[in-house]
Parts: C-alpha cells; structure tokens; sequence
C-alpha cells in the first residue's frame, strides 16, 4: 500500500522487543502517526474529528495533547509488554486514550456531555471493544494500553474539579 511506501515500515513499533531493546524507543510514538492502508488512516482520522474535536472544545488543548500522548504511549508499552508480536501501527492507542478520558467525564457528567454520549460516544466504544477483541491482526492490547490512561486521566480531572469547588 501507498501510505506504508510513503512513511516505511520502520516507524512503526515493528519486532518490538528486539527493537526497543536495541534502544529504539523513539517507536513509542512513531507509531501513532502511521498507518497501514488508506481505509485505515481514514477510519483513524474520522475517530479524531468526532472525539478529538469534542475533546479539544470542552476541555482545551493543552488537554487534548497531554490525553492523546498519553494514549499513544501507553499503547505503545501495552503493545509491547502483553502482546508484542507483529506490527503496532496507527492512532488507536492514543484515540482510545480520548475515548477514555471522554467516557469518564461524560458518565460522570451526563448533562455537560448531552447527546454526545449516547450518539457517539457509547457506540464507538463498542464497536471499538468488538474490533479489539474480534478482528484479526488487531491489536487490543494497544487499544487498552491507550484506553486506561485516558479513563485514569479523566477521573483525574473530575477528582481535581471536585475538589477545586469546594
């Protein structure tokens, strides 16, 4: 495929444990910013307009980067730690890091997140949660990697709110 020739397989956390031990740690992010086929790259960017613009508007943008890099990285060490077989490429690691932090916020406070939430939210997480755990050569260990950060992330933020108010 044409985007695989244009960025190389090498930015991709490829052989992992090898390359990592080889000190190549610069693939913990690499590989959020690369993508395998088209449909792939374009499923990615739909997700990121959908939750990264909600993201970005409601909570900020310095927000948004800290969640996304979150997502990214702990996907990456997820990948690694509990699977670490093949190829980790694309942003899902760091858009289940927003999905995360989203669900969090928005559960706890439904009004503030309207429609949203059961619109978008809800059912991208499912049909995230089926992907992860049902398609072949997908990574749900990436995905939950950068899932459980964003969720901490957020709970983070709702304990700080609450706190802050009183």
């Amino acid at each position: 495929e044409i985007t695989t020739r244009l960025v190389g397989s090498e930015m991709c956390i490829r052989d992992s444990a090898r390359s990592i031990r080889a000190g190549e740690y610069w693939r913990f992010v690499t590989y959020g910013f690369t993508h395998r086929r088209w449909m792939h790259l374009a499923g990615n960017l739909l997700s990121l307009l959908i939750l990264g613009t909600r993201l970005e508007n409601q909570y900020g943008r310095l927000r948004f980067c800290m969640v996304y890099l979150l997502g990214m990285l702990g996907g990456g060490f997820a990948f690694l730690a509990f699977d670490g077989v093949g190829t980790c490429i694309g942003a899902s690691g760091a858009l289940y890091g927003v999905m995360g932090f989203l669900l969090s916020v928005g559960i706890a406070d439904r009004a503030m997140m309207g429609r949203f939430l059961y619109e978008y939210l809800i059912p991208l997480a499912l049909v995230g949660a089926a992907e992860s755990l049902f398609s072949p050569g997908v990574s749900g260990w990436c995905h939950a990697g950068g899932f459980l950060p964003g969720l901490l992330f957020g709970l983070g933020y709702l304990l700080h709110r609450a706190l802050s108010s009183k």
